[in-house]
């Protein structure tokens, strides 16, 4: 089992905040590709942002297929991505973002927990650290879109 934890303060209210995590089909606006992330897009073009909403977040080792499990504007927000290769289940992640508002500014905890199915558990102490970064990449880039 993997866990990360990443907390930001970001100079802009919470409602600005949350609307930035949740348009999930426009994180490739402010979040750059990296190692793991290339882009993200909803799976039904204009589907309305809530939860259940389904989304693909295409990465370098193949499309996570993500749902909205939990949708509490503007204080929480909270996913469930699936990596599946040929029909089976390799790795399930379940980010959440838990925001505060603190006068003008947005106090964002970012909490995941992910784990690898089957023998794919051996890749365990390589996603700790890949999760530990890419989780801290995104909290980043979301500080700095909107502080700009």
């Amino acid at each position: 089992m993997i866990e990360i934890r990443v907390e930001r303060t970001i100079d802009r209210p919470i409602d600005v905040v949350f609307d930035r995590l949740a348009a999930v089909d426009h994180y490739d606006d402010w979040l750059p590709p990296s190692m793991i992330f290339v882009d993200s897009r909803l799976s039904e073009d204009g589907a309305q942002i809530g939860p259940g909403t389904e989304f693909y977040d295409s990465t370098r080792f193949g499309q996570l297929l993500g749902k909205i499990t939990e949708y509490d504007p503007p204080t929480r927000i909270s996913f469930l991505q699936r990596l599946r290769w040929g029909g089976v289940d390799v790795f399930e992640s379940r980010p959440a973002y838990t925001l505060t508002s603190r006068n003008d500014q947005t106090h964002v905890v970012h909490e995941g927990v992910g784990r690898f199915f089957g023998v794919f558990r051996v890749l365990d102490p390589i996603g700790r650290l890949m999760a530990d970064r890419e989780r801290s990449r995104v909290v980043d880039a979301l500080k700095q879109s909107l502080e700009g």
